[in-house]
């Protein structure tokens, strides 16, 4: 398909398809603020909701130019009082490694269907094993912080710190990985409706097998700009259907536009503001 087909996809095929995209940006990201909200107040942190999404914007725009979770630390630090640095990158990993797990778990799942169905057994054999030991992980967490700290002996305060939040025991972090679950079925379900709009043909279980694919690469990989890994690994597991390149891509930096780069700029302008209010009241001082 050419570049004009695809933009005449997009104005004259499933239009409330892509109005159901955009309205799911919003509940993306308010599913991830939730979860920095839910945990900051676990732990004693005083956070509002509405400070939460803001925050968790800035750190998304921090995130398009900073790798790995640096940006979106310092995003969400704002949030974070004076001294407890360490504790609060501690809770902005339970959310962070919550959300890695369950793409990792759903996602394996997805693309398990897809190797049953090829019979590529010894790479779902591989894949099986890959997602037990991650879950695995995951379950005994707590345990494992706690050896941890108790290895460490107060030797360093700062890693104690860190691994604070993961040390106590109670229903957040379960909490936080159904909220994790079902954000990735929200951007997984916006994925799948933009593969539609373009007009991809292939079956469900390969349309989503895809997507774990390309979620689960980007989540392993760094990126600059979250761009990268994700378009490789979609390029990878569609060449051998009959589809475009083009509309396969295409939907990736869709998606990577509504998802990131709007909310991005957002965050962008909040960072701004902040920058300019805090200018002015050193200038009133």
């Amino acid at each position: 398909m050419e570049l004009g087909g695809l933009w005449n996809a997009l104005q004259l095929h499933e239009k409330g398809l892509i109005v159901w995209v955009v309205l799911l940006m919003p509940v993306n990201w308010g599913l991830e603020a939730y979860k920095w909200y839910y945990l900051m107040q676990h732990f004693g942190f005083r956070l509002t909701y509405l400070h939460s999404y803001k925050t968790t914007l800035t750190g998304l725009a921090y995130s398009l130019v900073l790798p790995g979770g640096i940006g979106e630390y310092m995003g969400r630090a704002e949030a974070i009082p004076t001294g407890e640095g360490w504790k609060g990158a501690g809770v902005l990993s339970i959310a962070r490694i919550a959300q890695l797990y369950a793409t990792v778990l759903f996602g394996g799942l997805t693309l398990s269907l897809f190797l049953w169905h090829k019979q590529y057994l010894w790479l779902l054999t591989g894949l099986v094993f890959f997602v037990s030991a991650c879950w695995f992980l995951f379950i005994y967490s707590t345990r494992i912080a706690v050896w941890l700290t108790k290895k460490l002996s107060g030797s360093y305060s700062f890693l104690t710190d860190l691994l604070y939040p993961w040390t106590q025991h109670g229903m957040e972090k379960p909490i936080v990985f159904i909220v994790s679950a079902v954000r990735y079925m929200v951007f997984t379900l916006q994925f799948y409706l933009i593969l539609l709009i373009l007009g991809v043909k292939e079956s469900t279980i390969d349309l989503l097998s895809g997507i774990s694919s390309a979620f689960m690469l980007k989540s392993f990989f760094p990126s600059f700009l979250d761009l990268g890994p994700r378009e490789l690994a979609v390029t990878l597991f569609f060449k051998d259907m009959n589809t475009s390149m083009v509309q396969v891509l295409a939907a990736s930096l869709l998606l990577w536009f509504i998802n990131v780069m709007l909310p991005g700029l957002i965050g962008s302008l909040l960072t701004l503001r902040n920058v300019w209010l805090n200018h002015k009241y050193r200038n009133q001082a």
